[in-house]
């Protein structure tokens, strides 16, 4: 009777572990698409701005920072100037013009947002990143090229009157 329970424990435990690494498969492999990874998307981004004659710049406002999206494993983080969103990047798929529909979940609500992006270059450094839907994208730049453009610091004085 003893090894006829053991054997049944033994059982039970097998197909438990199978179960659960099943389960785990599965959802890692519905968040993944046949070309692209989210560790190509890893590290912070910045966001660029036409500065005028077809050249973009990384400009940081003296009212607020300059736009960012940082992705670290399976979170997405967007800076939005004095704010963040942070979001649990639930699934992504990859659409027939190469675009790529990131479904991220709000940490500080329930809901589900939408963010849609497309990588720009053979290196996977420049993005757009469709913040708000399909109507206006915004160029981003990988923090491993950010030093390729250059950079403007709006100066205090045409913010805040008690610049030091």
């Amino acid at each position: 009777m003893v090894t006829f329970c053991m054997r049944l424990s033994i059982c039970l435990a097998v197909v438990v572990l199978f179960g659960c690494s099943q389960v785990k498969k599965e959802s890692v492999e519905s968040t993944q698409s046949k070309s692209f990874t989210l560790a190509q998307l890893e590290g912070e981004w910045q966001m660029l701005t036409d500065w005028g004659d077809g050249q973009q710049v990384i400009f940081r406002p003296c009212d607020a920072d300059n736009r960012t999206i940082q992705v670290y494993s399976d979170t997405l983080v967007i800076g939005w100037g004095q704010d963040a969103t942070i979001g649990l990047i639930k699934s992504f798929y990859t659409e027939e013009d190469g675009r790529i529909i990131l479904k991220v979940a709000d940490l500080e609500g329930d809901t589900d947002n939408t963010y849609i992006f497309q990588l720009e270059d053979e290196k996977g450094k420049l993005a757009r990143w469709w913040m708000f839907g399909n109507d206006e994208a915004d160029f981003f730049v990988h923090e491993d090229r950010a030093q390729e453009y250059s950079s403007y610091e709006q100066p205090c004085e045409e913010c805040w009157e008690d610049c030091e």
